[in-house]
């Protein structure tokens, strides 16, 4: 639920004439207000407004809202920001981060060869060091090097999460060759690699599939809380309605609700 989701047939008009979101979390009027919001909707009236097959992810620049996405990003010009997607994403949420791999990852050696304060943190150190991790080896100045070599320009793609993993893995596709023509178009980068993507939670099963679709597109995946055996919070969810007092007055307290 990070991303927000466009209405795009008559569900729209259960929050009135001017309302165009199925989903926008990012605005706490939007989803608490004392007028036309989510949290006023009958379970019937959220169904109904939550239509898979009458909602879509934001696509474009056009798409998002430029207020928010100007609150939330400090790395990025505006619109460079929506060219890349951050308005697609839940910014309260997934800003810090963008922000964080934008500022980080922009400049990765010092003239002199010398990694950056931020880029230090991941080397040298063991895997053991942050638990128990497979497939992992220490980060050595040679490899350092080697990956300053490349670009990494963060973007970000949301997507319907009311539809399946399998036609979110084919949009995700989609989203990455726009981004890699982009890429080649505009700076002259072969990106002959793929991309690396950075996920959460369900964002990850959508990765895999996705790698697993179309493993030239990918370079590699880093997940970040994946659900591994399925979400056990979302089912208590279902059942019990949210836990939190945010989440009980924004989507409800009872399985019911």
């Amino acid at each position: 639920m990070g991303s927000p989701l466009l209405a795009t047939g008559d569900n729209a008009k259960v929050l009135g004439r001017k309302n165009r979101w199925a989903w926008f979390p990012d605005s706490i009027h939007w989803v608490v207000g004392l007028g036309n919001s989510y949290c006023q909707l009958s379970p019937a009236e959220r169904k109904q407004l939550l239509s898979p097959s009458d909602t879509r992810p934001l696509t474009s620049p056009a798409d998002a809202d430029r207020e928010t996405v100007a609150k939330h990003c400090s790395t990025l010009y505006v619109e460079e920001a929506l060219q890349r997607g951050w308005g697609s994403v839940m910014l309260g949420s997934y800003g810090a981060i963008l922000n964080f791999l934008e500022a980080q990852l922009r400049y990765i050696l010092t003239p002199q060869g010398q990694p950056y304060p931020g880029i230090q943190g991941a080397m040298p150190r063991e895997p053991a060091d942050w638990g128990e991790l497979k497939g992992y080896v220490p980060l050595d100045p040679e490899r350092l090097r080697q990956a300053a070599e490349f670009r990494y320009p963060v973007y970000a793609v949301g997507y319907n999460w009311l539809n399946s993993n399998a036609d979110a893995a084919d949009y995700l596709a989609e989203r990455i060759r726009a981004i890699l023509e982009r890429c080649q178009r505009d700076t002259f980068v072969k990106c002959q690699h793929g991309v690396i993507l950075v996920t959460h939670s369900m964002g990850g099963l959508v990765a895999r599939l996705c790698a697993k679709r179309y493993p030239q597109l990918i370079q590699g995946v880093v997940h970040g809380v994946q659900p591994a055996t399925g979400a056990a919070t979302a089912y208590r969810r279902v059942r019990a309605g949210w836990e939190d007092l945010a989440g009980a007055i924004g989507l409800g307290g009872t399985g019911r609700k």
